[in-house]
């Protein structure tokens, strides 16, 4: 009769408060690290984006991303067709978010802060954003030399 009874008392103890613990994700504003932990350190202000940058961003870019992301950023890369969902195309929310993304991973994607070093996610986030801007891109407002160019 004891282990019954224990049994009760310590379920009536358990409630459901860690459904309303706050929790914070990557776009929900700055992440504070908890005491006793070391920060990421990052630049204050990402490099200047420039031709160079973004080709260093692109081969990244192929290196880690186009398996899930595809080359034009629409989420439909090859993990689809071997079963995994399709992920959402990038939206913009800028460079830095873009790069905290890259940096601490976000739902299903990893962190890639032990694998690409700080000025190479800021080169990586670069990319992103231009891929993001040159969806957008009216085709009629190309130079015709580089209208040439597209397949």
């Amino acid at each position: 009769m004891l282990r019954p009874l224990a049994l009760i008392i310590f379920l009536m103890s358990c409630d459901n408060n860690h459904r309303y613990q706050p929790s914070l994700r990557v776009n929900e504003g700055n992440l504070v690290p908890p005491t006793g932990t070391t920060p990421i350190k990052t630049q204050e202000r990402p490099p200047v984006v420039n031709l160079e940058l973004l080709k260093r961003g692109q081969t990244l870019y192929n290196t880690h991303c186009i398996v899930c992301h595809d080359h034009q950023g629409s989420g439909q890369g090859i993990i689809t067709k071997k079963g995994y969902p399709v992920l959402p195309p990038f939206s913009s929310k800028g460079e830095a978010f873009t790069y905290k993304v890259i940096t601490l991973g976000h739902e299903k994607m990893p962190s890639f802060q032990r694998r690409i070093n700080e000025k190479d996610r800021w080169a990586t986030a670069a990319y992103v954003e231009a891929l993001i801007l040159s969806r957008n891109f009216p085709v009629k407002n190309l130079d015709p030399h580089d209208r040439e160019k597209l397949p």
